[in-house]
């Protein structure tokens, strides 16, 4: 009756009324406060009432969603999408997930879904075609609308034909054999999951599973696909992402190495599921790093103020690090003792997978979304300290931080991860290595963990801040050793 009170016959009608009797489908429709026309619709598809729906009680579709092309640029679809999800959480506890498609033609949909914290985890290449013969992709995305974690049991989402900028994805497509343990190594910056191509083979000689996935936004991608916002990279969203991908593997605890951003979001990880963890080795980057620099060791944020330089505007950083020699200085600099002839090698090959403006903008988005307050006032700041942080006096500058609080600085720095936040149980079975001559962390970040009971640190000696490529042979039988203490069905067998 909304689209013609005169006459039951239109087309709009019929689609509410087939609808609105079925039992599993909620139907939400905005009417124009003075006319009474409706504006936008969208239909909730559950399985709550279906004995045998269970392996889909958790989630709710959200499908047939339509905008009046008048109302698309006033907010109205993003502002339906947050009641469907307030809709959503009421019909059952047991609803977790939203789970949605659109097809790669609809731009404003697709945005509105990202800006309202949708993540796309998979493409279709021949979705849909359209009247004129196109063939056009689909995104199929989806939501966590509670904070209750799942296991979630394997699924196809690892047989994507092409990977989602916003998750973890594994070009091998793994078989993990229920039967042994598994590895899972995460690279940092700028690197690429080829980064453990060593260590991996040399786990799986000796009887692991190994998971080696690219970190989200660095597989190969499409411009379309790289979001809007930045808010998939935030460290919480990049920890959920590594579960998710893990959960998709494997059901059982794995033990976890990273590796610079690696690192960072292992730590988160280690923080959130410590039952999801049989040991977890960090390369390069140690716990407790922001509150350590700031309290005793301020010449660390000389050491880290690239990230400062990383928060200018778009395309400045990007256009330094791929077209003016931006990533062969930063190996220089934080591996100044790798053999040259290596070093250089590795880093064209590590340029050439982020020269595609999508990778690289999506590598330096982990920066913008995490270090400081990702914020427009922020950045304004960083264009005035840059010029002068390297001629801050440090005896007065370290004498300022202590008169500011330690929440406010790791507001201001980086999230900060503690040590003391991971559960007791798994901070013996945690290995913090660090390279000697690193330029990007500063050895002693990694000595003042020995004011900390529970840390387990190793230096690795002629090693810089890829001290696995550096010394592998070293790293792996460290690494191993660590691994196989804590490993349970090796020790069975």
């Amino acid at each position: 009756p909304f689209a013609d009170p005169a006459s039951e016959d239109s087309q709009l009608f019929k689609f509410f009324s087939s609808v609105a009797e079925d039992p599993q489908k909620i139907l939400l429709v905005a009417l124009h406060p003075r006319t009474g026309q409706p504006q936008a619709s969208l239909t909730l598809q559950h399985n709550t009432a279906n004995p045998r729906g269970e392996a889909k009680r958790h989630r709710c579709e959200l499908t047939t969603f339509f905008v009046d092309p008048k109302s698309q640029s006033k907010g109205l679809g993003c502002l339906m999408l947050s009641h469907a999800e307030s809709v959503a959480r009421d019909i059952s506890p047991q609803i977790t997930f939203i789970t949605l498609d659109a097809r790669s033609t609809q731009k404003r949909a697709l945005s509105c879904y990202f800006r309202s914290g949708y993540k796309q985890w998979g493409v279709m290449p021949n979705y849909a075609t359209t009247a004129d013969g196109s063939v056009h992709s689909g995104h199929f995305l989806h939501k966590r609308i509670r904070n209750q974690k799942l296991r979630l049991a394997t699924n196809f989402t690892k047989y994507l034909t092409k990977p989602s900028v916003n998750s973890f994805w594994d070009p091998l497509f793994p078989d993990v054999d229920p039967s042994k343990e598994t590895v899972v190594f995460v690279h940092g910056f700028p690197d690429t999951a080829k980064t453990w191509s060593g260590m991996s083979e040399h786990f799986k000689n000796s009887g692991f599973n190994v998971l080696v996935p690219n970190l989200p936004g660095y597989a190969p991608v499409w411009q379309e696909s790289l979001p809007d916002s930045m808010q998939p990279y935030s460290i919480q969203a990049l920890e959920e992402e590594l579960f998710l991908y893990i959960s998709r593997n494997t059901n059982e605890a794995v033990h976890l190495v990273g590796h610079d951003w690696g690192a960072v979001i292992s730590q988160q990880f280690s923080i959130n599921h410590p039952t999801k963890l049989l040991s977890l080795t960090t390369l390069a980057i140690p716990f407790n790093l922001f509150s350590n620099t700031v309290k005793f060791n301020p010449t660390q944020l000389i050491s880290s103020s690239y990230m400062i330089t990383f928060q200018l505007p778009h395309p400045l950083p990007e256009m330094a690090l791929i077209n003016h020699g931006g990533i062969e200085r930063l190996f220089k600099t934080w591996s100044p003792t790798w053999n040259e002839r290596e070093r250089s090698d590795y880093a064209a090959s590590v340029k050439d997978k982020l020269a595609n403006r999508s990778a690289i903008t999506a590598a330096l988005h982990y920066y913008r979304s995490n270090v400081g307050l990702a914020s427009t006032i922020m950045r304004f700041f960083v264009i005035l300290l840059t010029p002068i942080l390297p001629f801050l006096k440090l005896g007065v500058f370290s004498s300022l931080l202590k008169f500011i609080p330690e929440t406010v600085l790791s507001a201001l720095l980086l999230h900060e991860l503690k040590l003391s936040n991971v559960n007791k149980d798994l901070r013996p079975k945690i290995l913090q290595l660090g390279g000697a001559t690193d330029g990007c962390v500063q050895i002693e970040m990694f000595k003042l963990l020995k004011n900390d009971s529970d840390a387990n640190y190793m230096i690795i000696e002629n090693a810089g801040h890829w001290l696995h490529l550096e010394q592998p042979d070293k790293v792996h039988r460290v690494v191993e050793a660590h691994i196989t203490r804590f490993s349970t069905k090796r020790k069975k067998n």
